[in-house]
């Protein structure tokens, strides 16, 4: 892996095709979402409920948001800082991801959060099964 694919928050009016489109190797910000697969989505600091309600309309045809990406194992990344619901354990992709934009070091004042955030997912992925 080359490096996270990295996506820019489309404009809310815009044609849902914006999500395919790539911003380049530097994200535009260090706050957004993280799917199951390891693509991390970009938004504006606390922008992530309006923009998890565009996600959710995106890929699960439902307006539900925040509440449906946590539960279909998405995490919430803000500024530096990955989230996850304590009964979802992270997916090796999402922990590859953030390692990538660690190893980037694109952001190197918030590096420490973002090694503080891999270690959890560490610890959580040692627990599986």
């Amino acid at each position: 892996m080359t490096g996270p694919l990295l996506f820019s928050p489309p404009d809310m009016t815009r044609d849902n095709a914006a999500l395919n489109s790539d911003v380049g190797d530097r994200p535009l910000g260090i706050n957004g979402w993280l799917s199951p697969d390891g693509t991390f989505y970009t938004c504006g600091f606390r922008e992530h409920d309006r923009f998890a309600a565009y996600l959710t309309t995106r890929f699960y045809q439902s307006p539900e948001g925040t509440r449906r990406l946590e539960t279909e194992h998405w995490m919430r990344v803000s500024n530096g800082s990955f989230r996850w619901l304590t009964r979802n354990r992270p997916t090796w992709a999402q922990y590859e991801t953030a390692c990538d934009l660690l190893n980037q070091e694109l952001f190197p004042e918030i590096g420490e959060r973002i090694r503080f955030s891999i270690r959890l997912m560490e610890m959580a992925l040692r627990e599986m099964p």
